[in-house]
């Protein structure tokens, strides 16, 4: 059971510049104050539990865990609610001002969705690029991983394709990690790398994702080559993990 007054430390902050807003670890949205800082509370429950009220989306259950956390290099603040059988993620990301003279959009917006739809909607993706793309670029780089090995001092760099190859499969829905055991000659090796091919492989691959998303039908496929750049520029040292278990780590 949540507690009746959480630590102040066990809350997120969004905001606009103009004000801002609490979100408790458990999914609360407790303290916020429209439309200025300096303007009375709408949710107020931090300081008064009765009657202070609040805003709160949570699974309808009393077994879910949450773990909150911002998104990389972002303000998008994210709670996660896990059950035994699944789990439940809320985005919740305080508009921006929309410019002079104008009133911020209400502060929060969270968006929850179950895992069986992210995932339908991740293989669907993986399918088409695989159809029209994934094969044939996957073949391509495990060629070039044989010849890197038959080569010998390669090596490194054949192990590196065969990485790229199996990602470029099915890209949706993975991500990179780095390995905690890398060491400085993953760092040299991948120097080298972005040297001999790795620019000019990430560039490929931004110059046909844009194009693929000129299209409009083919914004599927540019989403993905986006996705592969970063694997492209450094393959060594890292290691390919589910998406989501880099965000609940993170929590």
């Amino acid at each position: 059971m949540a507690a009746r007054y959480p630590n102040i430390g066990d809350h997120g902050l969004i905001g606009d510049l103009q004000t801002a807003a609490l979100v408790s670890t458990d999914g609360v949205l407790d303290w916020f104050c429209c439309p200025r800082f300096d303007s009375p509370s709408v949710f107020a429950s931090l300081l008064d539990a009765d009657q202070g009220g609040f805003y709160r989306i949570v699974p309808d259950r009393d077994d879910s865990v949450s773990r909150q956390l911002y998104l990389p290099d972002t303000a998008i603040l994210v709670t996660r609610f896990m059950t035994p059988d699944g789990g439940r993620r809320g985005a919740r990301l305080h508009a921006g001002h929309r410019g002079r003279g104008d009133r911020p959009a209400p502060a929060g917006a969270e968006h929850p969705r179950g895992p069986e739809g992210g995932t339908m909607l991740r293989v669907i993706l993986n399918v088409i690029w695989l159809i029209f793309e994934g094969l044939w670029m996957a073949i391509a780089y495990a060629l070039a991983g044989l010849l890197a090995f038959i080569l010998i001092i390669t090596i490194p760099f054949g192990i590196a394709a065969f990485r790229i190859a199996g990602y470029v499969l099915w890209p949706f829905g993975r991500t990179i990690d780095r390995r905690p055991t890398a060491g400085v000659a993953s760092v040299i090796g991948n120097v080298i790398w972005i040297i001999l091919f790795g620019w000019w492989l990430a560039l490929g691959h931004l110059v046909s994702g844009v194009l693929l998303c000129l299209t409009i039908i083919g914004i599927p496929l540019g989403l993905a080559s986006f996705k592969i750049i970063p694997i492209t520029l450094v393959p060594l040292g890292v290691r390919i993990v589910p998406a989501d278990s880099v965000y609940a780590n993170a929590a």
